[in-house]
């Protein structure tokens, strides 16, 4: 499949101009990529809300299958809250959402940009919210050590893949996000600290900290080896350590 960012621009263009002709729809708003132009290449998605009356949300969702009118569709999903995912059959990702403007404002985004909006519309709901998943726990060095604990546990069972996503996802996404958070690692997506994690973290860390699913338990060392370099507590690492003593 030849995929060409130019394709997907359009796209959005006639997905902008079906949107402002609909009943209720008030403002499109890009987000991700889409907003921040200057990373959109030929592997982004199409990050956007669709912001519309609450009277008119049901019937634009049940009418999405109309979307056909612009380009065929292989794939539509609708999840709950609005939420959907739609694949064009030549490629182009689609990742938005059909919400009012009380739950626009109200779950964690970036800063979006107007596509388009109908004059009486505030642009305040498509501004960077303060929370956002990619924020760092509180304690996020004890909280990574927990999740390297818990995936050890799961491991003992067996659970290998269970085992993976706490170490090798979950810990790691904490110790990212702390170290963004407390400014040694410059990362900045507002939803993941994995995103675009290869321009920011050193390779070989990420490297040991995400070896793959046949080694959590070498993982699972490494990350503890640097947690050790820093201010961690210190009956939790007990735990962990009596539990690398069984492997």
């Amino acid at each position: 499949m030849i995929r060409k960012k130019e394709i997907a621009i359009d796209r959005m263009a006639e997905l902008v101009k079906y949107w402002k002709a609909q009943e209720g729809v008030e403002a499109v708003a890009a987000f991700g990529s889409l907003a921040e132009t200057e990373r959109f290449d030929q592997w982004s998605d199409l990050d956007f809300l669709v912001i519309c009356d609450a009277a008119q949300k049901e019937t634009l969702l049940s009418s999405l299958p109309k979307l056909e009118v612009i380009y065929p569709i292989d794939y539509l999903q609708i999840e709950y809250g609005g939420s959907v995912k739609l694949l064009f059959r030549d490629g182009v990702l689609c990742d938005f959402g059909i919400v009012t403007e009380q739950q626009a404002s109200s779950f964690p985004h970036g800063e979006g940009r107007i596509l388009w909006c109908a004059p009486s519309f505030s642009r305040d709901c498509i501004r960077k919210t303060s929370e956002c998943a990619a924020c760092a726990p509180r304690d996020w060095m004890g909280d990574a050590l927990l999740h390297v604990f818990v995936g050890l546990l799961r491991q003992k069972r067996n659970e290998t893949a269970a085992a993976f996503e706490e170490i090798q996802i979950s810990a790691v996404r904490s110790l990212l996000s702390g170290m963004i958070e407390e400014g040694h690692l410059p990362g900045n997506d507002p939803f993941s600290p994995l995103r675009r994690a290869e321009k920011y973290a050193d390779g070989k860390m990420l490297s040991d900290f995400m070896m793959g699913y046949s080694h959590n338990v070498e993982a699972a060392r490494a990350i503890v080896t640097w947690v050790k370099g820093q201010k961690y507590p210190k009956g939790l690492m007990a735990q962990i350590e009596n539990l690398f003593s069984e492997y």
